[in-house]
């Protein structure tokens, strides 16, 4: 007969002490799939947040709408928003500064103060 309070389990554990091991082993995995999920909510609320972004700048640098250009994208509604290509938040926001650099340009010169 075996002496269970000498034996190690795969675990590392005694045997005597290896039910706690699991039981310690499951809240800890528990606990790190709750973290993931976590994470994952915080980069899908990031995404949405970039997205939000993209379509208030492409709508305010004129980019085309999708609802109106039903033949490439059929059914496409207002609340599909604009199509902004290959362009980021970075890139859309850089594109707004440029403009907004050149209107102040255009004013400044406009009031006569070359």
């Amino acid at each position: 007969m075996k002496d269970h309070t000498t034996h190690f389990d795969d675990c590392g554990c005694l045997s005597a002490e290896h039910e706690y091991c699991i039981l310690d082993r499951d809240k800890k995995i528990k606990a790190l799939e709750d973290e993931v999920q976590k994470l994952n909510d915080k980069i899908q609320r990031g995404i949405k947040a970039f997205h939000e972004v993209e379509q208030t700048l492409g709508k305010a640098l004129d980019y085309p709408w999708y609802k109106d250009d039903q033949k490439n994208f059929p059914g496409a509604t207002e609340a599909d928003g604009v199509c902004t290509g290959d362009n980021v938040a970075e890139t859309l926001a850089l594109e707004a500064a440029h403009r907004i650099e050149y209107l102040f340009k255009l004013t400044y010169i406009h009031k006569g103060k070359r």
